[in-house]
């Protein structure tokens, strides 16, 4: 399971997908040395809320199956232990390590204890991110069985390589920390993929 940001290093990212071709998941992570980084995967609360929304989009760029991320709910800090909830408050100081800030936490505690934790906008994004990803999967699964059942093909002929081109993500992506900027663009094709699917799903 390598760090996101290796997925940079071109031959360990083939080496990589020669082990999924070979039947193996591919999975990776986050550490937090992308604390300082532009990487999509930079949960940090100092990083662009773009990066947040790319994470799903990036996965599928370079073909990882899986995701880890090592907490949601750190609020305190190495060597504190567990305290109780009126002595947490990550919303004044969201260092729970070194430089990292908002790093092991994407949910945020109630100070007053009463009340469940509640999503960062960071995890949101994220949400959002990984919707996007499972919706590429759902139309390369229906535009597979397309394929598969050329009875299906009629009337789908000019749309299918707008719905083919969807599945790129190689422009958008370029590298971890080298990814589309303006979130408009990512709102736009979650549209046109849910529209894909419903037109797909119209016509079994």
């Amino acid at each position: 399971i390598p760090v996101n940001t290796h997925l940079n290093d071109p031959a360990l990212l083939a080496f990589m997908l020669q082990r999924k071709q070979q039947g193996e998941r591919f999975w990776t992570y986050t550490c937090f040395n992308t604390a300082g980084t532009q990487d999509a995967d930079n949960w940090k609360i100092d990083a662009n809320g773009v990066g947040h929304r790319a994470l799903g989009t990036t996965l599928w760029r370079f073909g990882c199956e899986g995701y880890l991320y090592w907490a949601i709910d750190k609020w305190s800090k190495p060597g504190e232990g567990t305290q109780s909830l009126e002595r947490l408050n990550p919303q004044l100081n969201p260092e729970i390590l070194g430089g990292c800030n908002g790093d092991g936490f994407l949910f945020y505690p109630d100070p007053n204890g009463k009340e469940r934790p509640f999503p960062s906008v960071r995890l949101e994004l994220t949400r959002d991110g990984f919707e996007d990803y499972e919706l590429m999967a759902m139309l390369r699964k229906e535009l597979d069985a397309v394929a598969a059942s050329p009875e299906r093909l009629p009337g789908f002929e000019s749309r299918l390589p707008g719905w083919q081109a969807l599945l790129d993500t190689t422009h958008l992506v370029r590298r971890t920390d080298d990814f589309e900027r303006e979130p408009e663009v990512y709102e736009k094709r979650h549209r046109q993929m849910l529209d894909a699917l419903d037109e797909l799903s119209a016509k079994p």
